[in-house]
């Protein structure tokens, strides 16, 4: 089951849908997360908190997890197996970030409450959008196909561009053999 699992999600369809998922938690970040109503004596305004305010971690580790799979696409089996686990990891963050603002809203939003307000503290209206949750949503898929990649990787042929293939060098070389050999980045006159 594992295998035609393997062979029907390729390396190139996860790449796609971990570039999608890491630019969905990227995107996420930019509007509003969280809309503060602050009613006080003398303050009665509205302040929206963007997601890249709140969890800037979020964006950073987006951005780690695109170049991740750069990096999958481009390097040896045993390397790209190492950065699958660190695109794991990189989505548990994205993950763990967006779970601190969605619990604890208020101190996510002091900075700007503060700029606001010009107080540390003040007693308002926390509510939180929706696109925390698409973030999070984003960031469990990260790190899901991140497991998939590490245990997908040690199954996938990876075909180098510059790979060479030996050939047997026979003691009789005639003109096409030669340029056949140096086409295919053999040295013809080298003997085994």
């Amino acid at each position: 089951m594992l295998t035609s699992l393997y062979t029907r999600l390729n390396l190139a369809k996860t790449t796609f849908l971990t570039l999608i998922c890491a630019g969905i938690t990227f995107g996420a970040t930019l509007p509003s997360w969280i809309d503060i109503r602050i009613n006080t004596a003398l303050i009665a305004s509205t302040v929206q908190v963007a997601g890249s305010e709140a969890a800037p971690a979020v964006s950073s580790l987006s951005l780690v997890a695109l170049a991740g799979m750069l990096v999958i696409r481009l390097a040896s089996t045993r390397i790209a197996r190492i950065v699958a686990i660190l695109l794991s990891l990189t989505g548990i963050g994205m993950c763990a970030s967006i779970i601190s603002v969605l619990l604890d809203p208020t101190s996510a939003s002091t900075t700007p409450v503060g700029k606001a307000t010009g107080l540390s503290q003040v007693a308002a209206d926390y509510t939180i959008t929706f696109w925390p949750w698409v973030s999070c949503l984003g960031a469990i898929l990260i790190t899901l196909l991140g497991l998939y990649l590490f245990l997908a990787l040690a199954h996938w042929p990876k075909k180098r561009k510059y790979d060479r293939t030996t050939q047997p060098v026979t003691d009789e070389i005639d003109d096409i053999d030669t340029w056949d050999s140096l086409s295919a980045g053999i040295d013809p006159t080298a003997k085994s």
